[in-house]
């Protein structure tokens, strides 16, 4: 996705069968909330890749994050502000991502802020051993995922 935290947790995920409750509602809510795909697919990789997997569990809480289950999410878990919450020093990408290893802490979640002969001194090639962004502006797509919930519910004209 170019997001580290998100793609240290599917790192994570692919490597193990396993992430962090935590990283499984930030994936969850990237793929919902920004991407605008839907639940079915999160639900369908996870059950695939979860060594841990609880069918009836992990379909609830795909719908909720999904926005068609019985509790749905209220919240949205912002890929960079999330990250730099839950891993301030970047140990976790750093564990999950070794080609993001080098990056300075202030880097470590958004390299795409890094000068360019800082990543190339750390040896980040964006685009090449470490993909560009998926999306340049996370606020326009998470409106535009609002945008078409919204519309879902309103119904037909």
């Amino acid at each position: 996705t170019g997001f580290p935290l998100v793609d240290a947790a599917m790192a994570q995920l692919w490597a193990t069968g396993w992430m962090p409750n935590y990283m499984r509602h930030v994936v969850a809510g990237f793929l919902v909330e920004f991407l605008n795909l839907d639940w079915r697919h999160g639900l369908r990789w996870f059950d695939y890749t979860l060594v841990d997997a609880d069918t009836a569990i992990n379909a609830y809480m795909w719908q909720n994050g999904g926005h068609s289950g019985m509790d749905q999410w209220n919240f949205v878990m912002h890929p960079v502000f999330a990250a730099k919450s839950c891993d301030p020093e970047g140990d976790y990408v750093r564990r999950w991502l070794p080609q993001l290893a080098a990056l300075p802490v202030e880097y470590i979640h958004c390299p795409w802020e890094a000068p360019f002969a800082l990543r190339a001194a750390a040896g980040v090639v964006l685009g090449g051993n470490y993909p560009k962004r998926i999306l340049d502006d996370l606020e326009a797509a998470r409106r535009a995922s609002h945008a078409a919930v919204m519309a879902v519910r309103r119904g037909p004209a």
